[in-house]
C-alpha cells in the first residue's frame, strides 16, 4: 500500500480522504502508512508542526498493531521533523529509539530492517553536523556508509558520501571534501540519479568558488545547470542558475550574469519562492551598482529587502521555538552525548551477552561431547578391563598350578631323602629341614593364591559343616600359643559359651584365624597381649574378635587394609605379600559374614568377623567329626634352634694363632635365610644374628662387628634405617654394610646407596658373589687401617671429612696428652671416649688393627724415638715423658718393640 501511494504521488487532499477511510475501518496499519506519507509531504513544504502531528498519530497506530517496521520508520520521520526545526534533543531521542529498535528487531538482518538502521544513523550524524560536532558526525556517517555498502544501495552510498564531504567542507579540508564528493558522483551515476549528479556538480563548484578557482567553478555550475534543465525539479534548477549568475558576476562578465539572473527571476516568480527571489534581487542590486545605475540599484535593493522580510515573516511562525533552541543548544549537545553513550553502553552489553551466550553454548556442546566420549570410552575401558581381568585371573590360576608341580617334586624328594635316615649325613640334615619348611611355606602361599582365584571366578566348592565353632577356634589358638610365647606375647582365648553349633567351612575358619593371629603376633611387641574372643548375638550371629595392644593402624591406612595387595607405607611393618586380609575378607563374605577393623595408633587393633549361626536356606550340613578337627601345626623353633647350634659348634672365638676372629652380624627375620648365610660363610668368621633392624643396632653397639649383612624388608626397623643409623654413629660408622633384598629396582638401589650401603645384592643371591663382596670390603678395611696409621704416625695429609680418621686422631690426641701418667690404661681411654672396654677394643681393632693397649704402647715408643733423637734429654727423662715408671722396664719394652736398646737407638744416625 505504501509503495502504491508513493508512486501515485497523491495530493494531500486525496491522502486526507484515504486517512478518513482508514479511521472508519479502524485499520491501524493503513492509518500508520497514510499518516507517514502525509507528514513527509507537509515537511517537504516546510510545515513542520503539522508534519509532527501526523507522524505522531501514525506512530501511535503502528504501536497499537505492533508493526515494528513502521514504528522504526515513523521514529526516524519524527527525528527528521524535529531536526529540521532545530530541536536536536527531541530529534536525537527519536533517532536513537529507532536505532535500538532496528538492532533488536527479529528480522533486523532483512533489507528493510537494515535500511531503518541506516536512516537512524544518518539522522544522528546530521544532528551532530548541525551542532558542529564534526568527529561524531563523521563516525555515524561512516557507520551508515558501511551499512549502505553491505546493502549495495548506490543511492544510499551517494547520500552518505555527500554528507561526509559536507563535514570536510565545514572543516575547510577541501581536498578530502572533493574526494568524497567524487565518490558520491560515482554512486549517483550507478543509481542513475540525475538530481544527485547535478547536486554533486554544485558541490564541486562551491569548493572551487571558495578556493577562488572561478573558471572551474563556472564549468561545474554549467554542468549542473544543463542536467537540471532536463528534470522537473525547478527548486534545485534555480540553485544551479543562481550559482551561474553569481560566478559570472564575480568574474566581471555582467552580460552573462544578467542573462542568468533574469532567467532565474522569471522561474522564481512563477513558482513564487521568496527565498530564491530575495537572492535574485540581491544579485541585480550588485549588477546595477557595478554599472553605476544607482537609482535602479536602489529600487531592486528595496525589492530584495521586501522579499527578505517576507521570508522572515514566514519564519516567524517558528520564531519562539528557534529562540528556545538557541538557548538550549549547549544543553542539547550534552543530552545527545549522554544518549550516544547510553546507546554505546547498551551495544557493548548486548555484545557481551551475545559472546557469553556463544561461549556457554560452545561449552555445553563441548561438555556434552566430552561426556559422550567419556561414556563411550568408559564402556570401552570396562570391556578391556573385564578382558584384562579375565586374562589376569587365567594367568594367575595357570601360574599357581605351574608352581605346584616343581614344589611337589621338591617336597617329594625331601620326604624321600628324609626316609633314608641311615644314609643322611647329620651335617646335611639342617639344610634339608630348611628346604622342607620353605617349600611348605611356598606351597601354602600358592594354595592361598589359587583359592583366591577360584573364589573370584566363582568356581570354589567349599565343604560346609555344622559343628562346635568354639572348640574349633580353641584348638587353633592352642596351636599358636607356643609361637606367641617364643616372642614373649601372652595369647588368651575367651568364649561366652562352652559350646556353640553353627554352619561354617572349617578350612575357611582355619585360614581366617591363622591370618588374624599371625598379623597380631607379628605387630605386637614383646610383653604384649592378644585375645581371641567368641561372642554371640541373640543366638543368630557369632562374632570372632582378635584384639591386640600392638602398634596400631593409622585412620588413612585402616580404610585400605582389606584391598588386594595393599601394603602399609610404614617401613616398620611393610612385610608380607599384602593378600592376607583381602583373602580373609573373601572367606568371610563367602560364609555370608562381614569383617571390620578398629584401631588407634599406639593402642592396638581389633578385627571382628561376624557370621550367621544358620546359613540362608533350609540346607542341613553334615556334622563336623572329631577326627576331622584341625591338626595343630607345631610352631616351636626347637628344630631350628638345634640346626643353628649345630652350625655354631663350628665357630670358635679364636683362630689357630690365637687372634681374635672377625665378627659378621647378620640382620634377617627369616631364620632359614640366616641358616643359609651361616652355611656359606667360612668358619674363620664369627657369625651373630639379629631378627630385625632395632635388634641389629643394639647388637652392633654391643659387639662392634667387622661387617653387617642385612635384609631390607623387616619389622620394627628396615635395612635402610639400620644402614643410615650405622653410618651416622661415631662408634659404628667404620663398619661396611651389605644390603640383601628382593626389591632390585633402580629406585631402591639408589635409596640404599644414599643411606650409605657399601654393597646392594638382590635376592636370590649367588653365594660366591656375597663372599667376594665380603672379602673385598674387609680387604678395603685393612688398607684403610694402614692408611690411618700412616696418617697418625707420619702426619700425612688427612681428610677432615673421614669420621674414622677423626676418631683415631681423637684417640691419639688423648693418649699423647695423658701419656706421662704411668697408670694411663685402655679403661681410662674408654672412659674419656664414653665407651665400654669391649666397644673400644672392637672399634680400635677395626680401624687400626691394634687393640687399645697395643696402640697406647706403640704411641709411647713412637714418642720415645722422637725424644731420643734429641741430645739434650736423658734416657730417664724420656722414660718419664712416655709414662714408663721404671727405666729397666722401659729399656726392655723399647728393645722388644725396636730391636735395640734406647742407648743404641740414640747412637744410630737420624
Amino acid at each position: 500500500m505504501e509503495k502504491r501511494i508513493s508512486r501515485a504521488s497523491f495530493p494531500v487532499d486525496s491522502l486526507l480522504i484515504l486517512l478518513s477511510e482508514s479511521e472508519k475501518k479502524r485499520d491501524d496499519r493503513a492509518l500508520a502508512i497514510v499518516c507517514k506519507v502525509i507528514g513527509q509531504r507537509l515537511r517537504d513544504h516546510s510545515n513542520f508542526s503539522q508534519a509532527i502531528i501526523y507522524h505522531q498519530n501514525g506512530l501511535n497506530a503502528a504501536l497499537r498493531v505492533k508493526d515494528t517496521i513502521n514504528i522504526a520508520q515513523l521514529l526516524n520521520q519524527l527525528g527528521t521533523d524535529f531536526r529540521r526545526l532545530g530541536a536536536f534533543p527531541e530529534a536525537s531521542d527519536y533517532h536513537f529509539r529507532a536505532l535500538r529498535l532496528s538492532e533488536t528487531y527479529s528480522r533486523r538482518d532483512d533489507y528493510t530492517g537494515r535500511k531503518n538502521k541506516v536512516m537512524a544513523l544518518n539522522g544522528i550524524g546530521n544532528i551532530y553536523l548541525s551542532l558542529e560536532n564534526l568527529p561524531e558526525a563523521l563516525r555515524y556517517f561512516h557507520e551508515a556508509l558501511a551499512s549502505e555498502k553491505e546493502l549495495r544501495s548506490p543511492l544510499g552510498q551517494a547520500i552518505n558520501y555527500a554528507n561526509i564531504g559536507n563535514v570536510y567542507k565545514m572543516m575547510q579540508q577541501y581536498d578530502s571534501a572533493l574526494v568524497y564528493y567524487r565518490h558520491s558522483m560515482e554512486q549517483n551515476r550507478v543509481a542513475k540519479s540525475e538530481l544527485g549528479i547535478g547536486l554533486c556538480h554544485i558541490h564541486f563548484g562551491e569548493i572551487y568558488e571558495r578556493q577562488k578557482e572561478y573558471d572551474e567553478a563556472e564549468a561545474e555550475y554549467q554542468e549542473a545547470y544543463q542536467i537540471m534543465e532536463n528534470i522537473s525539479d525547478t527548486w534545485h534548477w534555480l540553485r544551479a542558475c543562481l550559482s551561474l549568475g553569481r560566478i559570472n558576476l564575480l568574474q566581471g562578465d555582467d552580460q552573462k550574469a544578467r542573462q542568468y539572473i533574469l532567467l532565474a527571476k522569471d522561474q522564481a516568480e512563477r513558482i513564487d519562492t521568496p527565498e530564491q527571489l530575495s537572492e535574485v534581487y540581491d544579485l541585480l542590486h550588485q549588477l546595477h551598482e557595478r554599472k553605476g545605475d544607482y537609482r535602479q540599484a536602489l529600487n531592486v535593493y528595496k525589492t530584495s529587502k521586501a522579499y527578505q522580510d517576507s521570508v522572515r515573516n514566514i519564519s516567524k511562525v517558528n520564531q519562539a521555538l528557534d529562540m528556545r533552541i538557541n538557548y538550549e543548544r549547549e544543553k542539547s549537545t550534552l543530552r545527545i552525548d549522554q544518549l550516544s553513550a547510553q546507546y554505546e553502553a547498551q551495544k557493548r552489553e548486548k555484545k557481551i551477552i551475545t559472546i557469553a551466550a556463544i561461549i556457554i553454548i560452545v561449552f555445553m556442546i563441548l561438555f556434552l561431547a566430552a561426556l559422550g566420549y567419556a561414556y563411550a570410552n568408559r564402556n570401552r575401558s570396562n570391556k578391556i578391563l573385564k578382558n584384562v581381568d579375565k586374562m589376569r585371573s587365567d594367568f594367575f590360576t595357570n601360574v599357581t598350578h605351574e608352581f605346584r608341580t616343581p614344589l611337589t617334586i621338591i617336597l617329594g624328594f625331601v620326604a624321600l631323602v628324609r626316609g633314608q635316615n641311615k644314609m643322611i649325613d647329620p651335617s646335611v640334615l639342617p639344610y634339608l629341614n630348611a628346604i622342607e619348611r620353605q617349600g611348605n611355606n611356598l606351597l601354602q602361599l600358592v594354595n592361598r593364591m589359587l583359592n583366591m582365584a577360584k573364589m573370584e571366578a566363582g568356581v570354589e566348592k567349599p565343604e560346609w559343616k555344622n559343628g562346635n565353632i568354639i572348640a574349633y577356634l580353641q584348638m587353633i589358638v592352642e596351636a599358636y600359643r607356643l609361637f606367641a610365647e617364643e616372642k614373649k606375647i601372652y595369647l588368651n582365648f575367651y568364649a561366652e559359651k562352652l559350646s556353640l553349633e553353627i554352619d561354617f567351612v572349617p578350612h575357611y575358619i582355619e585360614e581366617i584365624a591363622r591370618n588374624l593371629l599371625s598379623n597380631a603376633i607379628k605387630f605386637t611387641s614383646p610383653g604384649g597381649t592378644i585375645t581371641l574372643s567368641v561372642l554371640t548375638h541373640k543366638n543368630s550371629e557369632v562374632t570372632i574378635k582378635v584384639r591386640d595392644n600392638g602398634k596400631g593402624i593409622s585412620p588413612e591406612e585402616l580404610k585400605l587394609i582389606f584391598e588386594p595387595f595393599y601394603q602399609s607405607s610404614d617401613v616398620d611393618i611393610k612385610t608380607g605379600s599384602g593378600i592376607g586380609l583381602h583373602y580373609t575378607k573373601q572367606l568371610t563374605e563367602a560364609m555370608s559374614g562381614k569383617i571390620s577393623a578398629e584401631s588407634k595408633l599406639g593402642e592396638g587393633s581389633v578385627f571382628s568377623v561376624t557370621l550367621p549361626v544358620k546359613q540362608p536356606g533350609d540346607t542341613l550340613f553334615p556334622s563336623l567329626k572329631m577326627d576331622e578337627m584341625l591338626k595343630a601345626p607345631s610352631f616351636t623353633r626347637n628344630e631350628e634352634k638345634q640346626e643353628h647350634k649345630a652350625l655354631d659348634k663350628k665357630e670358635n672365638s679364636n683362630n689357630e694363632n690365637g687372634e681374635i676372629e672377625m665378627t659378621i652380624l647378620v640382620v634377617e627375620d627369616n631364620k632359614d635365610i640366616v641358616l643359609y648365610i651361616k652355611s656359606i660363610i667360612p668358619a674363620i668368621y664369627k657369625v651373630i644374628h639379629a631378627i630385625d633392624g632395632q635388634e641389629g643396632i643394639d647388637l652392633a653397639n654391643e659387639t662392634i662387628p667387622d661387617l653387617i649383612i642385612s635384609d631390607v624388608m623387616m619389622p620394627q626397623k628396615d635395612g635402610f634405617a639400620l644402614c643410615h643409623e650405622v653410618k651416622s654413629s661415631e662408634l659404628l660408622n667404620h663398619i661396611p654394610v651389605i644390603l640383601l633384598t628382593a626389591k632390585s629396582d633402580m629406585e631402591d638401589r639408589l635409596t640404599g646407596l644414599e643411606c650409605g650401603a657399601d654393597a646392594y645384592i638382590p635376592k636370590p643371591f649367588n653365594p660366591d658373589e656375597l663372599l667376594i663382596r665380603m672379602d673385598k670390603l674387609l680387604e678395603n678395611r685393612r688398607i684403610l687401617k694402614d692408611k690411618y696409621l700412616r696418617a697418625v704416625f707420619k702426619t700425612e695429609e688427612r681428610n677432615s671429612n673421614d669420621k674414622n680418621m677423626n676418631f683415631l686422631q681423637n684417640v691419639t690426641d688423648i693418649i699423647y696428652r695423658d701419656m706421662r701418667q704411668p697408670d694411663f690404661s685402655p679403661s681410662t681411654l674408654a672412659d674419656k671416649l664414653c665407651l665400654s672396654i669391649s666397644q673400644l677394643n672392637r672399634k680400635m681393632i677395626a680401624i687400626s688393627g691394634y687393640n687399645p693397649s697395643a696402640y697406647i704402647l706403640s704411641l709411647r715408643i713412637n714418642k720415645a724415638k722422637k725424644l731420643l733423637a734429641r741430645e739434650n734429654i736423658s734416657i730417664t727423662q724420656v722414660a718419664d715423658e712416655c709414662g714408663f715408671y721404671d727405666l729397666p722396664y722401659f729399656s726392655r719394652t723399647f728393645k722388644k718393640q725396636t730391636g735395640v736398646t734406647p742407648s743404641q737407638y740414640r747412637r744410630l744416625p737420624h
